[in-house]
């Protein structure tokens, strides 16, 4: 018998619902969030279009991403449930084992959310409970949500990430334009004070901007700061 007829058409099924979303779930379960838009105003903050690239952007952020998230992946591959879900030959899946397996994945949303996001979703959450209860169209009591990863409810854990992540990319990507607008400040002056009015200040600044960044070892700096910034 062939290697084929031995897939059975629930492994089929999920890994087809499965790997389209895979992209989606790089994009925002992950350290992608943040490391993506500290990047992008990164690489604003040069004023010049192209500096870094668009794909030396994207290069770093996966280089990291992978950096943050392997251990994640290797604490999953550690896992019963994993042999079970990758064995071609397994007669059916069940939610509960997918469940398990998402366990790390939860425990690392969970550490990386702040407590304001957290509160805040999950204040939204109960509310929105008590809305249905009283509407009468839960059918039943209302969800407890518990702070234990694996405990906690989904839709609390994902919206609560992805807020942190872009409170903590804005807050760092903020820390990463200030210096770039004070310099552009100083020779915008500068040029006025000479008379040259007409010159762009952006495009001046430009080396200098340069010349500090590689001064300070701004992109060792920048990917520890983005690496460090995960538990």
């Amino acid at each position: 018998m062939s290697a084929q007829s031995d897939i059975h058409p629930s492994i089929l099924i999920f890994w087809s619902f499965a790997l389209p979303l895979l992209p989606i779930l790089v994009g925002t379960l992950t350290s992608s969030i943040k490391v993506s838009l500290v990047l992008g105003m990164l690489r604003n903050s040069f004023g010049v279009q192209g500096v870094p690239g668009k794909m030396v952007e994207f290069a770093i952020s996966l280089g990291i991403t992978i950096f943050v998230m392997t251990p994640v992946f290797h604490e999953m591959q550690r896992l019963p449930e994993w042999t079970v879900l990758s064995s071609t030959s397994t007669n059916s899946v069940t939610f509960s084992q997918v469940d398990k397996l998402s366990i790390p994945w939860r425990n690392f949303l969970f550490r990386n959310t702040g407590i304001r996001e957290f509160s805040f979703v999950k204040s939204l959450r109960k509310k929105n409970s008590e809305e249905l209860v009283e509407k009468g169209t839960t059918g039943g009591e209302k969800q407890q949500l518990n702070d234990e990863p694996s405990n906690l409810a989904i839709d609390v854990l994902v919206p609560s990430f992805i807020l942190s992540e872009l409170n903590g990319g804005f807050k760092m990507g903020f820390s990463i334009l200030l210096p770039f607008l004070v310099l552009d400040l100083i020779v915008a002056n500068l040029l006025i004070g000479l008379g040259l009015s007409m010159v762009s200040p952006t495009l001046m600044a430009f080396p200098l901007k340069v010349i500090l960044f590689i001064a300070v070892d701004g992109w060792m700096l920048v990917t520890k700061g983005l690496i460090l910034s995960y538990s």
